[in-house]
């Protein structure tokens, strides 16, 4: 039984490796290749996370500053889209303590 689970092991690094050697293939040529890059020279960010993190945002010239880009991920508050202009978000944080209160 033992055995099974370090073949699966083996089995899932090996797919591991070899779906990231056909990332790094793709990216080479990518346009946002060189965004990668530099995110990869921040702590804790490896390639496949620097990908995964371009491919899902596109292209961050689209975000005027770093608040716009925080408030995109829901880092920040901001203002509800359906609210009115005066209407801030709720903190869930805020919410989930005040219904603990109760």
């Amino acid at each position: 039984m033992f055995e099974e689970y370090v073949d699966a092991i083996v089995v899932a690094t090996a797919r591991i490796e070899r779906l990231t050697r056909a990332i790094e293939t793709e990216v080479a040529g990518w346009r946002f290749a060189p965004v990668v890059a530099a995110l990869q020279a921040m702590r804790g960010i490896q390639f496949v996370h620097a990908v995964t993190l371009i491919a899902e945002l596109g292209d961050l010239t689209r975000f005027g500053s770093a608040r716009q880009l925080m408030g995109y991920l829901g880092l920040v508050r901001g203002r509800t889209p359906l609210g009115s202009a005066g209407t801030r978000a709720r903190s869930p944080r805020r919410a989930t303590a005040t219904r603990g209160a109760r």
